[in-house]
C-alpha cells in the first residue's frame, strides 16, 4: 500500500470515500483537463480499462495540478 504524506491525507480521505464509479468519472474529467484526445465517454472507458488498487494514489499524486486539470476538464465537458 502506498504511503501518503500528512498534507495529502485530507485529499486521500476524500478520494477514498468516492465510489469506484465516482473515481472513474473523476479520472476521466482529470484526463480531459490534461488534453486527453477523445470524449468524456472515451476517457471514462480508458479509466475503467486502467483501474486498479492504485487509483486513489494515482489521483492524489496529481495534487499540484489537480485543481487546474479538474477545472479545465469540467469546462471542456460542459459541466
Amino acid at each position: 500500500m502506498k504511503e501518503f504524506s500528512d498534507n495529502q491525507k485530507p485529499l486521500v480521505d476524500a478520494v477514498s470515500k468516492l465510489t469506484h464509479e465516482e473515481r472513474m468519472e473523476l479520472m476521466a474529467v482529470m484526463w480531459i483537463g490534461r488534453d486527453f484526445d477523445g470524449s468524456f465517454e472515451d476517457a471514462l472507458a480508458y479509466a475503467h480499462e486502467r483501474s486498479d488498487e492504485g487509483d486513489v494514489g494515482y489521483i492524489t499524486d496529481k495534487t499540484l495540478g489537480l485543481s487546474a486539470y479538474l477545472r479545465t476538464g469540467r469546462e471542456k465537458v460542459g459541466a
